[in-house]
């Protein structure tokens, strides 16, 4: 069941270039489309793999609030490394691979920080306690911090108002994936959908070396493009 909300949202997740394109943008074609579905696709099953549950609701293990409280305290890090990095170059695709390693390590060490703060837990509540709810506090300010800077870019530039939909589109999106329940009939859709969706990343693949436009088209969503639109920077 997991795999057809995934190929649902990723539907959903490229359909405004199509029907609602941004000023100056011209409506993406079917195999512009196509591709895109395929890139978005692999983002939430990504996401539905690491924060997904299965069945009934159950209690959060630990590794997944270690992971969110790690990930919540990166994003002050990534931040000014994603500043220092519109400064420092203006090369747009070694800016990327930059941001991508970068970002790679921060987030492992603010993940392994997490993880002692859980396990100080263990052996002294009072002090673990107090920092998981400070980490928790500093990544909800900094989480409301990177909310309103994209609010304030979207509303004075047209290009970045674009990536600033897409990542609120794909932020719901990858919410009902992960809180969406999995139990009832999924047998046969699962089924299904698994092949449509492996069909559906082949062709994307297949697109991407063969057509150039497609290509751009690609490069041109980085939000929905996610790990190919990487590769493709």
């Amino acid at each position: 069941m997991r795999h057809v909300v995934c190929l649902l949202g990723a539907l959903v997740w490229a359909a405004p270039r199509v029907f609602w394109p941004g000023e100056g943008q011209v409506p993406v074609g079917v195999l512009e489309y196509l591709a895109l579905v395929g890139c978005g696709l692999l983002s939430l099953l990504l996401i539905a793999l690491s924060w997904g549950r299965r069945g009934a609701p159950e209690p959060q293990p630990e590794w997944r609030a270690v992971l969110t409280l790690g990930l919540g305290l990166a994003l002050v890090p990534w931040s000014l490394l994603g500043y220092w990095i519109t400064v420092a170059t203006h090369h747009r695709p070694l800016g990327a691979v930059a941001f991508a390693a970068g970002a790679a390590v921060i987030g492992s060490i603010c993940v392994l920080v997490a993880r002692w703060a859980f396990a100080l837990r263990q052996a002294r509540p009072r002090w673990g306690s107090g920092l998981i709810r400070a980490g928790r506090t500093l990544a909800f300010l900094a989480a409301g911090a990177a909310l309103w800077l994209a609010a304030r870019g979207a509303l004075q530039n047209v290009e970045y108002r674009g990536a600033v939909l897409d990542v609120a589109l794909g932020l719901v999106l990858a919410m009902a994936v992960v809180m969406l329940p999995t139990a009832g009939r999924a047998g046969g859709a699962t089924r299904w959908s698994l092949p449509i969706c492996i069909g559906v990343w082949a062709f994307t693949l297949w697109l991407l070396n063969t057509d150039a436009d497609v290509r751009a088209t690609v490069k041109s969503a980085p939000v929905i493009a996610g790990i190919f639109g990487l590769m493709l920077g």
